[in-house]
């Protein structure tokens, strides 16, 4: 879970930090785990997980490792490509579900925690999947999901939630400058009502997948967003205000005429110093190295003869 940059102090760069939060989270125990994928797929305004799941061949059965291990203390001298084929065919396969979590950021509680709805969103599918990719395929303005698996056809799930839900959403469409006509490393960040939420272009993110180019943002109840600011790769920026939801916005970064800067870091409360009285340990390792009798004396001894010099 990303806490975001963390100011270091003055002068010193930020660097973002991470805390493992998976069993806090309801998250964790997720199996396989090939394409984490955050997004807003309830348009509520919180990003949810889906993670895929699965794998051919189990070869970390212990009862498979046992039989294995016999197999090959008493393997026959001619040992072939074959028999190893053979072998692996032996391992356990079989088909599970992958899931789906739901951010409960936006519930009266305010938590910030996750919850499994793969059954209640009709995700109980049984399969091997690794890539993953949303995109809004009907333009209904929900992320619909495209799913590769192993041995079996690729599932693809249109999503329902602008329809069972009529939450608002906002859809952008980035076109920047030059040869980066997909704005890649664009970095949006959407203000409503004291509360804010960041977008960054990179498409490419999952099990070797890649999402749609457009950025997606789930509102909720919202009918309007406060601002928008877009900041290019290029250092670029602008500012949108009082924009409408429910539509595919595209932005220009031509259209981009101010250059943005960073905030600085508020002050530190606290700041290390070095100690105004010089430290020196009465107890040298060269004390004991030196001393060629405490090698030939047993610990306990030695522990007494070490106390009485203190």
């Amino acid at each position: 879970m990303g806490q975001g940059a963390q100011s270091r102090g003055k002068g010193q760069s930020s660097t973002p930090l991470f805390s493992e939060v998976g069993q806090l989270a309801g998250i964790s125990n997720t199996d396989w785990s090939w394409s984490p994928l955050l997004a807003d797929y309830d348009n509520d305004g919180w990003k949810d997980l889906y993670i895929t799941n699965g794998y051919v061949r189990d070869y970390t059965n212990l009862d498979f490792l046992k039989y294995m291990t016999d197999y090959m203390k008493n393997r026959p001298a001619n040992f072939s490509r074959e028999d190893v084929l053979e072998l692996v065919h032996k391992i356990p396969s079989s088909n599970v579900v992958n899931y789906m979590f739901r951010n409960r950021g936006g519930d009266p509680s305010g938590e910030v925690t996750f919850t499994n709805v793969g059954s209640a969103w009709g995700l109980t599918q049984h399969s091997n999947s690794t890539g993953a990719a949303y995109a809004d395929l009907d333009n209904d303005g929900d992320l619909d999901l495209v799913v590769n698996n192993t041995n079996q056809p690729a599932f693809i799930f249109q999503n329902e939630a602008n329809k069972e839900l009529h939450h608002h959403y906002l859809t952008l469409k980035l076109e920047g400058a030059g040869a980066n006509t997909q704005g890649v490393g664009t970095k949006v960040t959407l203000y409503r009502k004291g509360k804010q939420q960041y977008l960054e272009q990179m498409p490419t993110r999952g099990y070797q997948s890649s999402m749609s180019p457009r950025l997606h943002f789930g509102l909720g109840e919202d009918s309007s967003v406060d601002s928008l600011r877009i900041v290019w790769p290029t250092g670029k920026q602008q500012v949108l205000t009082n924009v409408k939801t429910d539509q595919l916005l595209t932005i220009q970064e031509k259209n981009a005429q101010s250059t943005f800067q960073a905030p600085r870091p508020a002050p530190a409360l606290f700041q290390e110093i070095p100690s105004p009285i010089a430290f020196t340990d009465p107890l040298t390792k060269s004390m004991i190295l030196n001393d060629k009798r405490c090698w030939s004396m047993p610990s306990r001894l030695m522990g007494r003869v070490w106390s009485k010099r203190m």
